[in-house]
């Protein structure tokens, strides 16, 4: 009797010693067949991470020149009402979109106090069919959604406070002649407030911003977004149904990035580095317990 436990013994560790055997080969094969790569420590690195180009020594990753000619944008944002210190930010805001190059179509996610005015003045868009939750908070699925509906090449989405600036158009423009199909994610430099001296007006305006949020400005946590921007004549983003992330109080960016990585349709390219997306510092009055979204 003992021998023949002995020996079911032996014949249990063999089956399960030959059956890993096949798993590990049979990932690594399908690992190897999706794109993917095991590095020098043996761990498998996700299809769609691969290392950009030199560009300085004139190495590309596509070219696709000839779609700097159709290069269009839409910037689509839902911003808090337009009350108080929220609607000097938000005005700040819309008109530094509205001085890029060429001049994007903003529009209006949902409808809080102070969009149709707003409308009117910066002679934007709105688009009130925007789902939300009971509080009146819009979902970020939804604002995808809208988002993925324009008719521009790129269509972007941002939070309503973040100030940018013309490297944010030359970022896109390198972005979209090197990539067929992308999805851009950049986080924001912090700032407690601007130069006192800034105007809008002034010919330096760009200029002194920057120098200003570069030697005083905290780039934020790479975990927490604020700009997003994709080719629309390309394919899906991800392919699971986007959960209802509440706009602002989510880790719908994290959830997005993800996604979109792991469906291997797109290059995602973090921006946060390249180009000057600004937010200056406010309370958070409208979060209930005092989270702090961005």
């Amino acid at each position: 009797r003992e021998e023949r436990i002995k020996v079911w013994g032996s014949s249990v560790s063999t089956w399960l010693f030959f059956w890993s055997a096949m798993l590990m080969v049979f990932s690594v094969v399908q690992l190897r067949g999706t794109g993917g790569v095991i590095d020098g420590g043996g761990v498998g690195v996700m299809r769609g991470v691969r290392e950009l180009p030199d560009f300085a020594k004139g190495e590309r990753v596509g070219d696709y020149v000839h779609r700097a000619q159709d290069f269009s944008i839409e910037i689509f944002s839902a911003p808090k009402p337009f009350v108080g210190e929220d609607k000097d930010n938000n005005e700040r805001a819309i008109r530094s979109w509205l001085r890029l190059k060429p001049t994007p179509k903003v529009t209006l996610l949902g409808w809080e106090v102070g969009y149709d005015e707003a409308a009117k003045e910066f002679g934007i868009g709105i688009e009130k069919r925007v789902d939300k939750n009971f509080l009146g908070v819009p979902l970020f699925n939804s604002m995808l959604h809208r988002a993925n509906n324009s008719e521009k090449l790129v269509t972007v989405i941002i939070n309503g406070d973040i100030l940018l600036f013309d490297d944010f158009v030359q970022t896109l423009r390198k972005v979209l002649v090197n990539f067929k199909d992308f999805l851009i994610v950049g986080a924001r430099y912090d700032v407690d407030n601007l130069p006192l001296d800034s105007n809008e007006n002034d010919p330096d305006y760009n200029r002194k911003i920057r120098e200003h949020v570069l030697n005083t400005g905290t780039l934020h946590t790479y975990g927490g977004m604020d700009v997003w921007a994709w080719n629309t004549d390309g394919p899906r983003l991800f392919d699971p149904v986007m959960p209802h992330f509440v706009f602002g109080r989510g880790k719908y960016d994290n959830w997005l990035t993800h996604e979109t990585i792991a469906a291997g349709r797109r290059e995602v390219v973090d921006v946060s580095e390249t180009c000057l997306t600004v937010h200056v510092k406010h309370d958070y009055h409208l979060v209930e317990g005092g989270i702090i979204t961005g």
